[in-house]
């Protein structure tokens, strides 16, 4: 590496146009890569949907769950299976095992379906097969309002959203809410019997004449053809009237003489409201790998031309919820702003400590690195999203750290008299390897994040690659492009200390006015503190007070005669440079008590973290400013019923000031929600649900109003009490969408059992229980009953001897009740279905039920009464089955915002459980939820931590010669875990899976000081120098560097934990953790790291020759 580093330095044109040629990918890459709330994940789940109209979860079960999942299960590689069975269809998902390859698994479930759909029942439509993908995640929610009927409204919305699916990157557009028109046929039982007639042959009848066929064509004997069509369609609802249905030599009976035709509207199944009025709520769905912000900008200025055009008229209002680009634009604002924060005290801090020109010199690393990072993302297929934008905050300061050691270098080598050439080559040779070794651990350290499983794994695996991208560009600048720069522009700098000062004033006075309240106030302390040390002390003692802050900075400040007078003005740091040898003579005369010291707070941080004292949870709750009400009306409601109900929230809704509130969408009716519903607590899709989504002001602004508003856990706990006791009947969870990737409830207990009777009552029991516990919110169960129903069971003899079988009884009554689509009528360029089905006085009571007449093989006609039985019993509304067997979920969610703990809240759940077993011996109960997904991650993150230290192991043995000397530079890992305990004790953050992942980050962060250090003091011991010299010179030497790598690379870091910029609060556990570990780490490595190495290496044995050498 020295010829091509001496190559670089040598041949500056070259260097600075391949460096060059580096940015402009980068630039390219920013303005191209898609853009992304959060990033893209390969879900292994494949979904299953059988249609089957009409019929009920019980048959759905016996005539295809059970067959499904028969020929499911013969498929390699697969987690586990459930299948829902609900009214009119049965929806199987298929959970693969982590890194299974999608598209093989896709063909393997299509071809197992293939197998098992000859058995499915003839009524059942064809299978829909689909992957799971983030991409299904709604674009944006449109709704529209205003005074037009509801009829008018859809007209508009339906020719609105062809426009929308003209756009490029949108898949699809759902329409929610409102009326659809539809041509009713109705006949009248009496008429029926009166001509003799039966409602399956007006059906057929209708279907058979209301065709337009292609006929083929005609060959003329000219030569020419003419295409043959029949034309039996109109477009004119009178004119189905004239529909033949039956004719004889009496004369033909028309459709008009037996039923009547009219435009009507179809069954409502859904209501939308927007802020409480009537709306028609456009669902825009996105196709994958798009530029999510390029997308909604198309749409709008699609929007702009609707307007324009007329398609959208003036007196229609527009409300955009849910819009994944307001929320890409928030996260975009914060995250920048937490970057520009952190990047002006890095800045700031390089300037006061090295002067103007030399910072310029180092900060090139900055933008540099992170475009560098941004070109292998878009060679890797990585977009831009939440998860890389975070991981290239958290790499800002460590960026610097190299170029700071090599720009330290050969700054040293300048002030020793070098010429600008001679300084470059030899301050990179002298410092080029630790570099390169202390880069590679970093990497080494989040490599194996890489290989973590699942959602979770897939989630944070992005972490380890941006930071290895980044680190990459760091090496490339740290090792070529800098030693060319500071070969043509460093100089050392003369400028006095108290003109560096005062700048670094100015950039925090700036940050100032940025900052919220409270760092205001602790920055401004600081600038105090500053200008009564530096400024108005030196001028009243009249300059005898020269300040400790100058000191502390000064480059060249010398005391003559002193001790450290060999060190050659190199960086020392005054007053701290002296206090520092004390401490290490001190530690090295007492080295025994030193590193007993260091073991006992070690072992004390252990106890601590067993303990338990510090809490453990899988992810902080956050303030997301996002909530939904999830609502379930007793069986049997009526989807009109559900929004009236729903209207007593809203009024309550209403009275949260607009400070706080943003608006909110009540749908009632079928389900809205995201692939990733919190299927735990069962389906929710029918009359009797609704959700009503809650989006609060932006959390920022609540949190820095004056003064402070609510957070969206406060509005949560408003809302239940207000509502608490006012919907009797009415089932009520509220959900506050939490940031990070999904997971679902927090506990659920699966009982998994036959006899739904029994399971029914188990569960029951086991929710009563639950709803004891203190901590637990939001407990319910999967089940819910179903609505009454009829059960029509054919007596078998009477059927037979009439000639009717049961599946002409049960078409019969699907016909009558339900209705048969039998053709489409267009009407201004819109298919309206034709449905035939008998008159709503024919509809009303249990007698039209019985009377109705049933077709015989004979081509005569019995009453369905005399041929069956008929029962009113409760119906299953739904069927849950996992593995091929029958399960009832019991959940709770913990109230994590009160200060109860997931784990312990899981540990009392499982002690109830046990002490509440099952009656029925075929009942089997276990305790799942979030620790499924934490088990499997920390256990990754375990087995992460491991690999990374034989890794950086590695690296050290090859940077060091030695097996001793790597072991000195890894004890610095128990140093920053004492730290990382302390800051998470202090600031009361829970221990969870993001504070592991920043003692995971810590381990290569750590390791970097320490390779300079032990790397000089092998250095100096070959130059002859003794042991114990040797490691008072390395530190004094090293003292600036170490603190100048780790006040940078916190202060890149500390905006986002602080959360000066909004949306921080996610990343608070892994900020806090790296930032106290790395912090005293720095601070006991000086100290004990000597120590250690005094034990390690003996006063009179040499180093073996490292890679350096």
């Amino acid at each position: 590496m020295k010829k091509l580093v001496d190559a670089a330095i040598d041949h500056p044109v070259i260097t600075g146009t391949l460096a060059l040629l580096l940015v402009a990918f980068g630039l390219y890459s920013l303005f191209n890569l898609p853009l992304e709330l959060d990033p893209r994940l390969d879900i292994p789940v494949i979904i299953v949907v059988v249609p089957y109209p009409g019929a009920g979860p019980e048959e759905i079960e016996a005539g295809i769950a059970r067959e499904l999942e028969l020929s499911l299960n013969t498929i390699n590689e697969v987690d586990y299976i459930e299948t829902t069975c609900v009214e009119g269809a049965c929806a199987t998902a298929i959970r693969f095992v982590d890194n299974v390859d999608v598209g093989l698994a896709l063909q393997d479930v299509r071809d197992a379906v293939g197998e098992a759909k000859p058995e499915f029942p003839l009524e059942a439509e064809e299978p829909l097969i689909m992957d799971v993908s983030f991409a299904d995640i709604p674009l944006m929610l449109i709704s529209l309002s205003g005074e037009k009927h509801e009829l008018q409204m859809l007209q508009i919305a339906e020719d609105f959203k062809e426009a929308l699916e003209s756009v490029s990157g949108v898949s699809s557009v759902e329409l929610y809410g409102g009326l659809t028109r539809e041509v009713e046929v109705r006949t009248d039982r009496a008429l029926l019997q009166t001509y003799g007639l039966t409602l399956s042959q007006i059906a057929e009848a209708v279907s058979a004449e209301h065709q337009n066929l292609p006929g083929g064509e005609l060959s003329l004997e000219t030569g020419g053809k003419i295409l043959l069509r029949t034309v039996g369609k109109t477009t004119e609802v009178r004119h189905l009237e004239d529909i033949v249905v039956s004719a004889s030599q009496a004369g033909a009976i028309h459709l008009g003489d037996v039923a009547e035709v009219t435009l009507g509207t179809e069954k409502r199944t859904s209501v939308s409201r927007l802020n409480g009025k009537d709306a028609v709520t456009l669902i825009v769905q996105r196709r994958s790998r798009i530029n999510t912000l390029r997308t909604v900008e198309t749409i709008k200025e699609t929007i702009k031309q609707a307007r324009d055009t007329g398609l959208l008229p003036a007196h229609i209002k527009l409300q955009f919820t849910n819009n994944q680009a307001e929320d890409i634009w928030v996260l975009i604002s914060q995250l920048l702003s937490s970057a520009a924060y952190g990047a002006a005290l890095v800045v700031a801090l390089l300037f006061l400590f090295m002067g103007t020109r030399n910072a310029i010199i180092i900060t090139i690393a900055i933008p540099f690195a992170l475009l560098f990072a941004l070109t292998c993302q878009m060679i890797s297929g990585l977009e831009i999203s939440s998860m890389t934008m975070f991981s290239s905050i958290l790499i800002l300061g460590m960026v610097v750290d190299g170029a700071i050691i090599v720009g330290e270098s050969i700054y040293r080598q300048l002030e020793n008299g070098q010429p600008a050439l001679v300084a470059a080559r030899r301050g990179i040779h002298e410092v080029g390897w630790p570099v390169l070794a202390a880069d590679l651990t970093t990497i080494s350290a989040f490599l194996p994040m890489v290989f973590m499983r699942g959602v979770m794994g897939q989630h944070m695996s992005i972490m380890p690659k941006i930071v290895g991208y980044t680190l990459l560009g760091s090496i490339i600048i740290d090792h070529f492009v800098l030693p060319m720069i500071a070969s043509k522009v460093m100089k050392t700098d003369k400028r006095k200390p108290r003109i560096r000062l005062c700048g670094f004033m100015v950039i925090l006075m700036v940050l100032c006015f940025f900052m919220p309240h409270t760092e205001r106030v602790i920055t401004g302390i600081l600038l105090g503190l500053i200008s009564l040390d530096s400024l108005i002390l030196p001028l009243l003692t009249r300059g005898r007070w020269h300040g400790f802050a100058v000191n502390l900075i000064s480059q060249h400040h010398k005391h003559r005669g002193s001790d450290d007078a060999h060190t050659g003005h190199l960086f020392n740091l005054g007053p701290l440079s002296h206090f520092y040898r004390k401490i290490l003579c001190f530690s090295l005369k007492r080295r025994g008590s030193v590193l007993a010291l260091g073991v006992l707070l070690f072992v004390i941080t252990i106890g601590t973290v067993a303990s338990g004292v510090l809490g453990n949870e899988f992810f902080s709750e956050i303030d997301s400013g996002k909530m939904n009400i999830h609502l379930k009306l007793p069986p049997g409601s009526t989807v009109e019923e559900t929004a009236e109900t729903c209207q007593r929230i809203e009024a309550i809704l209403a009275e949260i000031p607009e400070e706080e509130l943003e608006n909110y969408v009540l749908n009632a009716g079928k389900a809205t929600g995201t692939v990733w519903r919190r299927s735990d607590s069962g389906p929710s899709s029918g009359p009797e649900f609704a959700d009503i989504s809650i989006d609060l002001t932006d959390e920022f602004y609540r949190r820095t109003h004056k003064p402070p508003l609510r957070t969206v856990f406060e509005i949560r706990d408003w809302l239940q009490g207000r509502l608490d006791g006012e919907l009797p009947g009415v089932t009520l969870r509220f959900e506050v969408l939490m940031a990070g990737p999904p997971v679902g409830m927090d506990v659920v207990v699966r009982c998994f059992g036959e006899h739904m009777d029994e399971l029914v009552d188990y569960t029951e029991k086991l929710e009563s229980v639950l709803k004891q516990i203190p901590g637990t919110v939001n407990v319910g169960t999967s089940y819910y009953a179903g609505r009454p129903e009829f059960k029509i069971r054919p007596r078998r003899e009477e059927a037979a001897r009439w000639g009717v079988t049961t599946v002409g009884m049960a078409r019969t009554v699907m016909d009558a009740f339900y209705g048969r689509e039998v053709a489409d009528l267009t009407r201004r360029n819109k298919n309206v279905d034709i449905r035939v089905q008998l008159s709503k006085t024919n509809q009303g009571n249990l007698q039209d039920l019985l009377l109705l007449d049933v077709p015989t093989r004979r081509g005569t006609q019995v009453p369905l009464v005399e041929v069956a039985d008929i029962d009113l019993e409760s119906g299953l509304a739904h069927i849950q089955r996992r593995d091929q067997k029958r399960v009832i979920n019991v959940f709770c969610d913990v109230d994590r915002n009160a200060g109860y703990d997931v784990a312990d809240i899981r540990a009392t759940i499982e002690a109830c459980v046990a002490e509440n077993p099952p009656i029925a011996k075929n009942i089997t109960a276990s305790v799942r939820g979030e620790n499924e997904e934490q088990e499997k991650a920390m256990s990754d993150l375990k087995r992460a931590f491991g690999v990374g230290i034989v890794l950086i192991f590695c690296i050290l043995t090859i940077q060091f010669n030695s097996f001793r000397q790597p072991l000195i530079v890894l004890l610095a890992i128990p140093l920053a875990i004492i730290g990382a305990v302390f800051g998470l004790y202090i600031t009361g953050v829970k221990f969870g899976f993001m504070a592991t992942i920043g003692i995971v980050a810590l381990v290569g962060i750590v390791v970097n000081d320490n390779i300079v250090l032990v790397d000089y003091c092998n250095s100096l011991r070959r130059k002859g120098m003794d042991r114990d010299d040797a490691l008072i010179e390395a530190g004094l030497r090293r003292l600036r560097p170490i603190l100048l790598t780790t006040v940078t690379t916190l202060g890149g870091l500390l905006p986002l934990t602080l959360d000066w910029g909004g949306g921080g609060a996610f990343w608070l556990p892994l900020g806090v953790t790296i930032i106290f570990g790395l912090g005293v780490d720095s601070l006991l490595t000086l100290i004990i790291v000597p120590v250690i190495y005094s034990f390690v290496e003996k006063p009179g044995s040499l180093p073996a020759r490292g890679r350096r050498d």
